[in-house]
């Protein structure tokens, strides 16, 4: 007999898809999904008369729930408010060392894998650059490209304060 072993974070999973109170010790958790599973139409709420059902959260890594916690703006509409553009003459922002890793490397692992994709590439180039063990190149190009962001950044505030 193939018997399974439920975890309390399980049981309330399984509560609270049902809509049930989640809370209790693990007899009280397994004692309530017993009882829905003996008779499941005596337990479901009905739904108040004439309104829409509630929104049901939004699945945990999807664009709607990053979207939700951050309490994203909205315009008149509901959609989601644009970002403002950045004013005319603003410096280029720094670039990361992977990133000046992966436009140095780019056309070698693509003249070596022609037929990959964009998306085949950057894994690739993800690889390699977990497998390089001296990325201070990379790293002290990066950091200089961040003063150059820095400086030209003084200046642009400078001039348009």
């Amino acid at each position: 007999m193939n018997s399974k072993v439920w975890t309390v974070a399980a049981l309330k999973d399984a509560l609270q898809f049902l809509g049930l109170e989640k809370s209790g010790t693990t007899l009280d958790l397994a004692a309530r999904l017993v009882n829905f599973l003996a008779k499941p139409h005596d337990n479901v709420k009905a739904a108040p008369a004439g309104k829409a059902a509630a929104k049901e959260p939004a699945a945990k890594g999807t664009k709607r729930a990053r979207e939700e916690k951050k309490g994203a703006p909205t315009d008149a509409k509901g959609k989601k408010a644009k970002k403002p553009k950045k004013p005319e003459g603003y410096p280029k922002s720094n670039v990361t060392a992977f990133m000046h890793f992966s436009a140095e490397k780019r056309a070698g692992i693509k003249a070596q894998n022609p037929d990959a994709g964009v998306t085949d590439v950057a894994k690739l180039l993800g690889f390699e650059w977990k497998a390089t063990d001296d990325k201070s190149k990379w790293e002290a190009i990066a950091v200089a490209d961040k003063q150059r962001f820095k400086e030209e950044l003084a200046k642009f505030n400078e001039t348009h304060a």
